[in-house]
C-alpha cells in the first residue's frame, strides 16, 4: 500500500490565487451591491455614504479573506491519498471519502499546471490529485501503471469556463432586476435560475466538495426563491 500526502507548507503555491479569486468576487458584489443602484438610479446620487460602505464592505471581506485561508489551509494540509493493490482513496478532512476501483478507472489526466485528476464512473466525482503532492515522481509513475496517462497541454474546459460562468450569473442577475424591457428580464430570470440550479446540484452531489461549502450552497436557494417570485409577478 502508499499513501501520498501534499508537501510541507505548499499551501502557499495556492493561496495567492485563492486570494486573487476571492477579490474578483468581492469586487463584483461590491458593484452588484453598491454600483449597480447608483448606475441605475433616476435622481442624484448621495455619494456621501459610498466610503463608509466601501469601508464596511472591505472589512468584512478583510475578515472573512483572513478566516477562509486559515479553513483552507486545514482542508488542504489533510488532503491523503491511499492506493492499494485494489482501489484508490482520497481522504480529506470534512470531505466526503472517494473510493475508485483500479478495474473502474477510466481514465488519469495530467494537467498543464501539474495536476492529477482519477476519473472513474462518475466524472463529477473524479479524484483531484493537486500538484504540490509529495513524492510526485513516485505517484505519477504509480498512476501511469494503472493507466497510461492522458496529457492535457492548455487548461481544462471547466478552468476555461470557471470565471465567464460566474460571470454570466452576475449579468443576468443584473438582467432580471435592473433592464426594464420585460423579454429580456424574463428570459435572463429563467437562465439564472437554471444556471443557479445546475450549480446547487453539483456542489451538493460532488464528492470534491467539503460539508462547509455544501453548507453555504443552500444560501443560493434564497436567490432561486426570489428570481422566481420575480418571474412570476413579471408573468
Amino acid at each position: 500500500m502508499q499513501q501520498f500526502t501534499v508537501r510541507p507548507d505548499s499551501f502557499k503555491e495556492i493561496q495567492k490565487k485563492l486570494i486573487k479569486f476571492m477579490v474578483f468576487v468581492f469586487c463584483g458584489i461590491l458593484f452588484l451591491v453598491l454600483g449597480v443602484p447608483l448606475l441605475m438610479s433616476d435622481g442624484p446620487s448621495d455619494l456621501g455614504t459610498l466610503p463608509y460602505m466601501v469601508l464596511l464592505f472591505g472589512g468584512i471581506f478583510a475578515f472573512s479573506i483572513l478566516n477562509a485561508m486559515k479553513k483552507q489551509k486545514v482542508l488542504f494540509e489533510s488532503f491523503k491519498l491511499i492506493i492499494d493493490d485494489e482501489k484508490i482513496t482520497r481522504e480529506r478532512l470534512n470531505t466526503p471519502v472517494i473510493v475508485i476501483y483500479k478495474r473502474d478507472v477510466q481514465r488519469i489526466v495530467k494537467s498543464s499546471s501539474g495536476a492529477f485528476s482519477i476519473e472513474g464512473d462518475s466524472k463529477l466525482n473524479a479524484i483531484g490529485i493537486p500538484p504540490q503532492i509529495d513524492n510526485y515522481d513516485l505517484l505519477e509513475k504509480t498512476l501511469n501503471e494503472i493507466k497510461p496517462l492522458t496529457l492535457y497541454t492548455k487548461k481544462t474546459f471547466l478552468e476555461q469556463m470557471f470565471v465567464p460562468i460566474l460571470l454570466s450569473v452576475a449579468l443576468l442577475f443584473f438582467g432580471h432586476f435592473y433592464i426594464a424591457d420585460k423579454i429580456i428580464s424574463i428570459i435572463c430570470g429563467i437562465l439564472l435560475v437554471l444556471l443557479l440550479g445546475v450549480g446547487f446540484y453539483i456542489t451538493v452531489t460532488n464528492k470534491n466538495v467539503d460539508q462547509k461549502t455544501k453548507r453555504m450552497s443552500y444560501l443560493s436557494l434564497i436567490v432561486v426563491v426570489v428570481v422566481i417570485f420575480s418571474l412570476y409577478n413579471k408573468l
